[in-house]
């Protein structure tokens, strides 16, 4: 692309050439930002650049779903972490991935969310057996063979 512009400049213009678009709202912290973004309006992406990038988020998006179910396999099989606050943060993961990545439905996994999410406030060194507990419904519940 040799087209002059900021990458904000470009990814707005990338919004505003999507289909059933109007407008792209940006959210400048500055003059300065206000009118960069607004050099990403009025001008366009060839055909030929809005393909490649596609073809870039396309891969981008494989990439981070091979990822995403990289780190639930580990985080399920792995011991969880000593400190009760980052096994209860990898858990929370867990589920919101697992839901997002269509793994399992937000119907099937909500009791186990709920008894996770009732521990939040009660993370001391006594947590370990119970999110030890949590960790092995979510393989229950999660085809690891699926990941």
């Amino acid at each position: 692309m040799g087209y002059k512009k900021s990458p904000a400049q470009a990814a707005i213009a990338w919004v505003l050439s999507q289909p059933g678009i109007l407008c792209a709202i940006t959210g400048p912290s500055t003059v300065a930002h206000l009118e960069e973004n607004a050099g990403g309006n009025g001008w366009l992406l060839s055909s030929e650049d809005l393909e490649d990038l596609e073809t870039f988020f396309k891969r981008e998006d494989l990439w981070l779903e091979r990822e995403q179910r990289s780190s639930i396999r580990r985080i399920l099989s792995d011991p969880l972490p000593q400190e009760s606050f980052q096994a209860f943060v990898d858990l929370v993961y867990v589920i919101e991935t697992a839901i997002s990545l269509g793994l399992i439905s937000e119907k099937r996994i909500l009791s186990v969310f709920q008894e996770l999410y009732g521990m939040r406030k009660a993370l001391d060194i006594d947590a370990g057996p119970k999110l030890h507990s949590i960790q092995n419904q979510l393989c229950d519940l999660i085809r690891t063979k699926t990941l």
